[in-house]
């Protein structure tokens, strides 16, 4: 399911869809790191589209950066939540014709890439960022067992899912292959 070899055997450019959670004006890690994808793959000659929740008062500049509405919320820090349902996203969706998504959550805009590369039968790559059982404290509402238990079980399922993964170092790999990611397809790449 990759795309076509080129002259010379390399990739031809590819337009690759980036879902996140957590983007600019957000000052967090994941950011950075699809930022710093974004520029790679652009300076390659990609066409990146990056699916992220709308932040009030913030304008983008890149005319490929297209906002899910969102729930604003302050528990801990400052965080849109975003609703992975758009009408007009999803008529932008549609019109894209993409190579490859890229999805930087198991959770979200995380199920909305998986969607959108099942139905355009397309490969999915998933960024594992994070270990997801050091942010349970994030939902002082849920116990933090029951947090940590559903965090590792769904991040776990969703890149079981995916056709490769990628995680910032082989030692989170290894940590995600003993919570029971099967996925064979799993490459370390360092954030930036």
């Amino acid at each position: 399911r990759a795309p076509p070899l080129g002259r010379g055997g390399g990739y031809m450019n590819m337009k690759i869809a980036i879902f996140t959670n957590n983007y600019l004006p957000n000052p967090y890690g994941v950011s950075g790191s699809v930022e710093s994808f974004r520029h790679e793959f652009e300076r390659m000659g990609h066409e990146v589209y990056i699916f992220a929740p709308r932040w009030k008062g913030y304008y983008d500049n890149n005319p490929n950066v297209f906002r899910f509405s969102s729930i604003e919320t302050n528990v801990k820090i400052k965080f849109p939540i975003p609703i992975p349902y758009s009408p007009k996203i999803n008529k932008i969706l549609s019109d894209l014709k993409l190579d490859i998504i890229h999805s930087q959550h198991p959770n979200l805009l995380g199920s909305a890439a998986m969607r959108w590369a099942k139905k355009k039968n397309i490969p999915l790559v998933f960024t594992w960022h994070t270990l997801y059982d050091q942010y349970a404290h994030f939902a002082p509402f849920v116990p933090s067992k029951i947090a940590i238990w559903w965090a590792i079980r769904n991040a776990r399922n969703y890149a079981n899912k995916c056709d490769q993964i990628i995680v910032p170092t082989p030692s989170v790999g290894e940590i995600i292959k003993n919570w029971g990611v099967t996925n064979r397809n799993i490459t370390a790449i360092p954030t930036g």
